[in-house]
């Protein structure tokens, strides 16, 4: 256990290495390029163009650190094969902008080769006849919640990195070395990043960026034995990325309402919304990655076995209507 730490920690510092600097290249090759955010709707309020590309510098220093680490398996390389499929999905529509329909079509193609690499659920809980459709509609969930996620300064990669501890400790407890290593990888990316993400944004993830993060973090539980000691651990991954599929399940309901078709933009956002009641980035930043990493806890105790269902049950609730009450009582 402790030489999994030392060398992901190894990891981890080396990825927050290349990444400082990869990231870097990035915004001087973005600006070059006018590969830029310019501040023309009510959801992008920058004062000035910021470069995209921060989910290349990001995506560059993973394979780098594992190259250099040994570290990339058959199974990993599949997962950046289709992490590169969604980056460059997301790097076409932030120059051209694809339509719903093709983004998706994008999507759909990546998470293939992801369950051609064998990221796919056991038909331990769902009949063979269905892992695959569930497997996809997980995927697909993931992707597009870190996609619609990152509309501030951070808060995707924080959101992110709050998840990919959680994962790392599950983890590490049963000894998945090439996972952990490459759950390090990415948070030292990540950190990386966010030196020049933090407000004010010397650079974006792009959708680039928030779709790649997006798919890794997809596929990570499939590495992982949820059920050994608790059959409601299955139901752990969904706790620990709850923030995000939060967002996701917000903004359906609301924009449902609203008649606005669920993939168009709106200031929806809980982020948005939290900032409109006064809420400062900081505050915002880490209200959601204590929020992540309570489930985070949560999850834990579940494949522990440490909680009942009804315990459990109660808990969520309460934080569900929490979550509602704090975020949303100025629309419901």
């Amino acid at each position: 256990m402790q030489s999994l730490f030392l060398s992901s920690a190894a990891i981890g510092i080396t990825a927050f290495a290349v990444s400082c600097f990869t990231v870097s290249r990035m915004i001087s090759y973005a600006l070059q390029l006018n590969i830029v955010d310019a501040p023309n709707t009510t959801l992008k309020t920058q004062k000035a163009p910021v470069p995209y590309l921060g989910g290349l510098g990001v995506f560059l220093a993973l394979i780098a650190t594992l190259l250099v680490f040994k570290a990339l398996t058959v199974k990993i390389a599949w997962i950046l094969a289709g992490g590169f499929v969604l980056m460059a999905v997301g790097l076409f529509d932030d120059l051209y902008v694809i339509s719903p329909s093709q983004k998706f079509l994008g999507q759909f193609g990546a998470v293939l080769l992801f369950m051609f690499g064998g990221i796919t659920l056991k038909a331990e809980f769902f009949s063979s006849a269905i892992t695959a459709p569930v497997a996809m509609f997980w995927m697909l969930s993931v992707i597009n919640a870190f996609n619609l996620i990152d509309v501030m300064d951070g808060l995707a990669s924080s959101v992110a990195l709050a998840a990919l501890t959680s994962f790392f400790v599950i983890a590490s407890m049963q000894g998945l070395t090439t996972i952990c290593f490459l759950i390090a990888a990415l948070m030292g990316g990540l950190l990386g990043f966010l030196v020049y993400n933090k407000k004010p944004a010397r650079i974006y993830l792009g959708d680039s960026g928030s779709l790649f993060i997006g798919g890794i973090l997809s596929a990570i539980p499939f590495f992982i034995s949820w059920s050994e000691r608790s059959q409601l651990g299955i139901l752990a991954p969904i706790l620990i990325l709850g923030v995000p599929l939060a967002e996701v399940v917000a903004l359906i309901i609301i924009r449902s309402y609203l008649k606005i078709p669920f993939y168009n933009g709106s200031p929806h956002h809980f982020s948005i919304l939290l900032r409109q009641q006064g809420w400062g980035w900081k505050t915002i930043i880490a209200f959601s990655c204590c929020a992540g990493l309570s489930l985070g806890v949560m999850a834990l105790f579940l494949i522990q076995g440490a909680l009942s269902l009804p315990v459990f049950a109660a808990l969520l609730s309460l934080g569900s209507v929490a979550w509602v009450v704090l975020i949303y009582r100025k629309i419901i």
